[in-house]
């Protein structure tokens, strides 16, 4: 698990040179965290207490601890091993935490002296306030993050050897359990234009669009089956009400569901057009190979404007497309091709891995990653976040219990009272299950807390913050007993223990009598969640000038407001088609949608200039920069992104690989495709005064929204990039180009205005001529 790898292989080469016949045992047991995957550490704790670090002879094994850390510095191990030494023990962790397994810092570390707080404690109180509390943590974690980023706080960095100041990419947000939590994070985030993309690796076979998917393939086979059937039916995709799933079975009580609904198609025009569709697919599935039959399913059924219309559509399309791409892996040629595929998912299904969620980190920014993806990963600053949450004890709840141990524990029933009662073997495998659980959860928060390399900022917030941090203050001691720190029900709470033995805890956290410490001070400091409560932010300041004019009840209604739209996108003003992914619900929404629908019309063959516009814009927005600077590259992701889906067969053959290339090797090409900090398609939506674009509109109010092609963040300030695929001939530009102005400046004071960073640089670049214009 050590990134510096060159210093363990010397280890182990010392220890095996030296120790000849030996068995050597290396590593770092407080790291054994694998129990959620059914290993069992114990088979690794077992051997580093039989083994020595000096054996008796030459037949007895000797372990080799990987203490040194060649990752963090001093400060951020210094609190792993105050936390750790007072938590951990043979009972809790199954580790005692002494001087032998400490960790110790490279004595040949780096890391220059900055005067910064390395170890940050953030306790919020959410008593008594009206704000959730993963509201709260995150806009705390947003604001904190704002700080670090736009004041003079400074990182290491290796390859410069060089201070230099903080990007997003420096910092990851790590949460236990981030299913609930990730979707908080990532709007305050948002909320303060701060880049961000979460990492999972969650068995997308789970999803709605996994299962639906899998669900058309059996009907496919076998319509006659009523569970995939009804999936398919009641599904986003199939869109059939309960009611209507009612109806069809009163169609034909008595035959299977499929007949039910063949019978309901007789007078139902939506059903019908479902048998129609899906009878379709069934006289295909002899003829056509996998990837042909795949695409045929998701092109009839629209799968992709389903899922990527709903909530968190861009994710549900990459789980829908990695899905799809496992699938034709493993495809082959002949008949019966969604029997195959039936065999193949069936397999994945047993697998209890199943098939990873594709990671969207090159989206950049900062990382929102669980403790357990975080395994092996480091991270200059690192938000250790949601530590009040409780741990999951779920397991020791279910009837039967099984350990490799103790074997079985299930409830005793009794029949004439119809109760269950607890037997002696189900208590002591719970019992067991429980203490086993929280050492597994302790291991976790000593590799969540080594993950960072330069500092380490924690957050706990609770309604109840004030007993627990009495509660601390009263009972913390070092190391803590068993009793106590067996018992904690949230990951955070052994971090308020350790907290309460500091010389830095404020008032009503810290203990009687607190540890000397020599290492270096923590920042501990308690906040009111109601500080956090953006809709008291939003609202405070109109409430207060707030006073009802009375007379304005006489007055006539003013038609003109009902005239003005209440969003208005910036390619509206003037340019290109409406931005597609934003304009749904702004004026002429009805007539994208059909233009849009138009490209994958299976009629045509050829793509209008509008349409050969759009398929060049998509392509540089999912391309790879660097691999697009020589032909055979441009060609490679072409290739990639018809196979992956991105663009259809005629999109790619509208690309011109010529004109990508030119841009590519231009001097604007070549500045997009070195920088470190590149965004594209980039959507906001700001507040704007009306009457700026509608003259009869003066004093009203519009949301302008908008999507920016590209945009580069240099130490300067940010160049903003706007594609262009007009047919003009050269000497045109300037011209053409002025069209442009009024958008392109929207878009500049939007970007400056998110982002609070100057505009250096506003260029077009027309790709009918190979021409960058600057504004």
């Amino acid at each position: 698990e050590y990134q510096d790898t060159n210093e363990t292989q010397d280890t182990i080469f010392r220890a095996i040179s030296k120790d000849g016949k030996n068995l050597v045992m290396v590593g770092d047991v407080k790291q054994a965290i694998y129990r959620f995957r059914n290993a069992d550490p114990k088979i690794f704790l077992e051997k580093y207490h039989s083994f020595e670090t000096e054996p008796k002879n030459e037949y007895t094994g000797r372990k080799v601890l990987l203490s040194h850390n060649f990752r963090s510095r001093k400060e951020v191990l210094d609190a792993a091993n105050f936390v750790c030494s007072a938590a951990m023990s043979d009972q809790v962790g199954n580790v005692t935490y002494d001087e032998d397994v400490a960790l110790c810092a490279n004595p040949n570390s780096p890391y220059p002296d900055v005067d910064d707080d390395k170890i940050e404690l953030h306790l919020i109180d959410t008593n008594g306030t009206a704000v959730d509390k993963e509201d709260a943590e995150s806009e705390f974690v947003a604001r904190r993050i704002l700080e670090l980023l736009n004041g003079e706080h400074k990182i290491y960095d290796k390859d410069l050897k060089a201070l230099r100041r903080i990007r997003p990419e420096d910092i990851a947000i790590l949460i236990r359990s981030p299913r609930k939590a990730v979707p908080h994070y990532i709007r305050a985030l948002q909320a303060h234009g701060i880049p961000s993309h979460s990492v999972k690796k969650e068995n997308i076979l789970r999803s709605t669009e996994a299962q639906t998917l899998i669900a058309f393939l059996r009907v496919a086979v076998n319509p006659h089956v009523d569970i995939p059937l009804i999936t398919a039916l009641a599904s986003p995709v199939g869109g059939f009400t309960a009611d209507e799933l009612a109806a069809i079975r009163c169609a034909d009580a008595n035959a299977d569901f499929f007949d039910a609904l063949s019978a309901y198609a007789r007078q139902n025009e939506k059903a019908k057009a479902f048998c129609e569709k899906l009878s379709l697919l069934r006289e295909r599935r002899h003829w056509l190979q996998e990837e042909d039959y795949l695409n045929l399913l998701c092109r009839t059924f629209r799968f992709f404007p389903i899922f990527g219309a709903m909530r968190d559509g861009a994710s549900r399309c990459r789980n829908l497309r990695q899905l799809l791409n496992v699938l034709r892996s493993g495809s082959g040629t002949g008949p019966e091709q969604p029997s195959a595929l039936l065999r193949r998912i069936d397999v994945l299904l047993e697998d209890r891995d199943g098939v990873s969620a594709p990671s969207d980190s090159a989206a950049g920014g900062v990382t929102i990653i669980s403790v357990h993806s975080s395994t092996g990963l480091e991270y200059p600053i690192v938000f250790l976040s949601d530590l009040s949450r409780q741990i999951n004890m779920e397991d020791i709840k279910k009837a039967l219990l099984i350990d490799s141990e103790l074997y079985l524990g299930c409830k005793a029933v009794d029949t004439e009272r119809l109760v269950t009662l607890p037997t002696t073997s189900r208590s002591a495998i719970a019992e067991k299950l429980r203490k086993d659980g929280i050492s597994e959860e302790i291991r976790l928060l000593y590799v969540a807390r080594t993950r960072a390399k330069e500092r380490l900022i924690m957050t706990y917030s609770s309604g109840s913050l004030a007993s627990k941090l009495a509660n601390a203050s009263l009972e913390a001691e070092s190391p803590l007993p068993t009793a106590l720190s067996g018992t904690v029900s949230a990951p955070g709470d052994w971090i308020l223990y350790a907290a309460a033995l500091r010389p830095e805890a404020p008032d009503g956290l810290r203990c009687f009598a607190p540890a000397a410490t020599h290492d270096a001070p923590w920042h501990i400091e308690i906040h009111s969640a109601a500080s956090f409560d953006k809709r008291a932010d939003d609202t405070a300041g109109a409430a207060e000038q707030f006073t009802p004019d009375l007379s304005a009840l006489d007055r006539s209604y003013d038609l003109r407001a009902s005239r003005i739209p209440a969003k208005l996108t910036a390619t509206q003003l003037k340019g290109r088609s409406l931005d597609t992914e934003i304009s749904e619900y702004a004026q002429n929404a009805v007539k994208t949608r059909r233009a849009r629908d138009r490209v994958f019309d299976p009629e045509r063959t050829a793509l209008t200039p509008t349409e050969q516009g759009t398929a060049l814009h998509q392509f540089l927005q999912y391309c790879d920069y660097g691999a697009c600077r020589e032909r055979e590259g441009v060609e490679g992701e072409k290739e990639r992104l018809l196979k992956q889906a991105f663009l259809s067969e005629r999109q790619i053959a509208a690309v011109d690989t010529e004109k990508v290339l030119a841009f590519f090797r231009s001097p604007l090409g070549e500045l997009v495709a070195n920088a470190k900090d590149v965004h594209r398609e980039f959507k906001f939506s700001v507040p704007a005064d009306a009457g700026r674009f509608l003259p009869e509109a003066e004093g009203e109010q519009l949301l302008l929204q908008g999507v920016v092609d590209c945009y580069v963040v240099t130490p300067e300030g940010i160049v903003l990039l706007d594609y262009k695929t007009d047919r003009i001939r050269p000497g045109q530009e300037a011209e053409r180009a002025a069209a442009y102005k009024t958008q392109i400046s929207v878009y500049a004071e939007a970007l400056q205005a998110i982002l609070g960073k100057p505009i250096v640089r506003k260029c077009l670049y027309f790709f009918e001529t190979g021409t960058a214009f600057d504004l």
